[in-house]
């Protein structure tokens, strides 16, 4: 009996800083993470516009399929900032923001987004950023992004 309450507590010393750690980040699909993940994507002004349907290309707008309220709800919560919910870009309004559905595939996710900002000198451009996910809790991995803006001043 001592034998196995001393595993028992080894295991559970062992154990315990793991959990702890994992209790705190992000784990599973839900679309406070995927917001979580998207929101990591976009360091946001006080406003912006966000296209009300995930796009599988954002930078082309193709491939667009309704944002779930849900969604919706937790991006709004992820961004902190001031979001207009548009069916398509307002050239005059703030920066414009496109979101992928957030792809899973098992251990690793993939986060996707386009923006444009306003006025003719404003930039384009878009990031996609990978998550590897250990011990059930994801964690950042890479990051790729692109921009262009216009030459003219």
């Amino acid at each position: 009996m001592t034998k196995r309450i001393l595993f028992l507590a080894v295991c559970g010393a062992l154990l315990l800083p793991g959990a702890a750690h994992a209790a705190s980040g992000l784990h599973g699909r839900s679309a406070r993470t995927q917001a979580a993940f998207d929101a990591a994507l976009w360091d946001a002004p006080a406003h912006v516009q966000v296209l009300t349907s995930v796009c599988s290309r954002p930078s082309k707008l193709r491939g667009c399929a309704p944002m779930s309220a849900r969604m919706r709800a937790a991006l709004e919560g992820a961004l902190g900032v001031s979001i207009t919910w548009v069916d398509q870009r307002r050239v005059h309004g703030p920066d414009f923001v496109v979101y992928a559905p957030v792809a899973f595939d098992g251990a690793t996710a993939r986060a996707e987004l386009a923006y444009w900002e306003p006025g003719v000198n404003g930039c384009t451009g878009g990031a996609t950023t990978a998550y590897e996910r250990q011990q059930g809790v994801w964690h950042w991995s890479t990051m790729l992004g692109w921009a262009a803006c216009s030459a003219r001043s």
